[in-house]
């Protein structure tokens, strides 16, 4: 079976709500929320996450450095992400 490169998440058109995120954080969402998903507006390097994603602190090790291409998107619920100082996208509330 193939997949699908396309994201189909509930609610990522932003009804529960959204909010536009850029530079270094740390970035967190209003009071008793969390966010679902982060779509990535430009070259960003997550510094740091708090939430599901296992092995997060991965994504910014030497050996790894990921840097999310802008339009790219993780799905993943968090209660806080830092981007680098360049990075830029948009959270999605939960």
């Amino acid at each position: 079976m193939a997949t699908s490169p396309n994201v189909n998440i509930r609610n990522l058109d932003g009804s529960p709500g959204s909010k536009y995120i850029s530079g270094a954080g740390p970035h967190v969402p209003p009071t008793g929320r969390s966010f679902m998903a982060i779509q990535f507006l430009a070259a960003t390097v997550v510094e740091a996450l708090v939430g599901n994603l296992e092995n997060a602190t991965s994504m910014k090790t030497a050996s790894d450095n990921i840097s999310h291409a802008a339009g790219s998107t993780i799905v993943v619920t968090g209660t806080s992400i830092t981007l680098d100082a360049g990075g830029r996208g948009i959270m999605y509330f939960k």
